[in-house]
């Protein structure tokens, strides 16, 4: 089953900002450059045109993000990034609060622990809904207040 991320509508108001603002900006330094030489710093310049460019490189590189929860295991793509992780490796899926800039577009975001430390941050539409399919496939582990997780005592057995 397939599960869409979730775009907060301040991140979807930026990165629409950021795509007119940025090429406004561009040709403002430029013209402004082009014709005041002493007054205006070529670094600026430098600066606006690099902010484009990873505006422009970043983005796609993050897009499209889907989550799916697949008879062998549950599928994360982000962007370039796909990830199968297999439902045994599994440990703790919960709400998690990080204002670290990852490549969710949430700050509604759930955070995937694995046996072998591997960490992994989402954002789902549907977290709930997401939550209850993952617990099909996993008969060890418990869904409780928005949480799901392997018991502390199977953790020491396996």
């Amino acid at each position: 089953m397939r599960f869409e991320t979730k775009f907060d509508w301040g991140n979807k108001i930026a990165i629409v900002f950021a795509a007119i603002l940025f090429p406004v900006a561009l040709v403002s330094v430029y013209l402004r450059h082009s014709h005041h030489r002493d007054s205006f710093p070529d670094y600026c310049f430098i600066f606006v045109t690099l902010g484009i460019v990873g505006r422009v490189f970043l983005l796609p590189w993050s897009l499209p993000q889907y989550y799916e929860v697949r008879d062998d295991g549950l599928f994360i793509r982000q962007g370039v990034n796909k990830t199968l992780i297999p439902y045994a490796s599994l440990v703790t899926i919960h709400p998690a609060q990080t204002a670290r800039p990852l490549r969710v577009f949430s700050m509604d975001r759930l955070l995937i622990a694995t046996k072998n430390g591997e960490r992994f941050v989402i954002a789902v539409a549907e977290p709930e809904r997401f939550l209850a399919e993952v617990a099909k496939h996993c008969p060890e582990m418990k869904l409780r207040h928005s949480r799901l997780e392997v018991p502390f005592t199977l953790l020491l057995t396996a």
